[in-house]
């Protein structure tokens, strides 16, 4: 009787506190969270070193990995131009499980028969590259990869113009506000906020990362390009216009007729556009 006792003593004197603090945080989630946030999970996809070195196979291109911290390496595919000066695209990805390829395959169709310089790189977790997929890593890794494609490539910072979709919009503004000093930023289906978790069975109750782009866009300078699919339920077409019309005369908006989300990645109209604005065929 007093073994049975000291056990239910214990588990109020231990398991109680512990409910407790959980009931409270998830009130308090439930308190905080915005009610029109939208929540995701990152999505990173496996990649074997086969698959990797079949990208890196594509003509012209090459594997690139840099490390930017200890213990973290980024695996990243390059396209170099045929000659130099030339501008250059970085491009920062969405939260895909196959980020590399759907990158790959559309700055190709960006480049076209343009001498333009490509690279994109993994984010931490995603495709083989190391490390977690989490904010404070992802956008940490950003400088270290800007200041690596201008001292490998030997590119000055002005001939990089920077792109990114959906994730990597808020990724790409990040950079481009710390005042690297690149050509243009490029925003494909870009988004005011949105919360990003783990995979997890108790994500509806974890506190995601938060993703803010309106508040870097102060300290973005222009030229900006904003492209969005008129049919995006991921990230509807009011983010994209939310954000052109918070960047005023640095920005120019295009709204792609019947494009999702992802389909804006495939969009002739979007990857002529885009490739216009970087190879400054229009005027902005």
């Amino acid at each position: 009787m007093d073994r049975a006792r000291r056990k239910r003593d214990w588990v109020k004197r231990v398991m109680l506190p512990v409910g407790v603090a959980a009931a409270l945080g998830v009130v308090d989630f439930l308190l905080q969270a915005p009610k029109d946030v939208r929540r995701f999970e990152y999505v990173p996809g496996p990649l074997s070193q086969g698959a990797y070195d079949a990208l890196a196979a594509h003509p012209g291109w090459a594997k690139d990995e840099i490390q930017t911290a200890p213990g973290v390496t980024l695996r990243g595919l390059v396209r170099k131009p045929s000659a130099a000066p030339a501008r250059w695209i970085l491009f920062f990805a969405g939260n895909g499980d196959r980020l590399l390829e759907d990158s790959q395959k559309f700055l190709d169709a960006v480049r076209g028969d343009r001498d333009i310089g490509l690279a994109v790189y993994a984010y931490r977790g995603f495709d083989g590259s190391g490390g977690e997929a989490r904010q404070a890593g992802i956008l940490a890794d950003t400088g270290p990869i800007f200041r690596h494609v201008c001292e490998s490539q030997k590119v000055d910072p002005k001939q990089i113009h920077l792109a990114g979709f959906s994730l990597g919009t808020n990724v790409s503004t990040y950079l481009a506000s710390s005042g690297v000093g690149a050509a243009s930023l490029t925003l494909l289906a870009p988004l005011t906020y949105i919360d990003v978790v783990p995979r997890s069975r108790f994500r509806r109750w974890i506190h995601g990362d938060r993703y803010d782009t309106r508040p870097l866009l102060a300290k973005v300078p222009g030229p900006v390009l904003v492209l969005h699919g008129s049919e995006d339920t991921s990230l509807p077409i009011a983010m994209g216009r939310a954000i052109a019309a918070s960047l005023g005369d640095r920005a120019r908006f295009v709204e792609v007729a019947d494009a999702s989300h992802t389909g804006l990645l495939d969009s002739h109209i979007a990857q002529a556009a885009v490739r216009s604005f970087v190879t400054g065929d229009d005027a902005h």
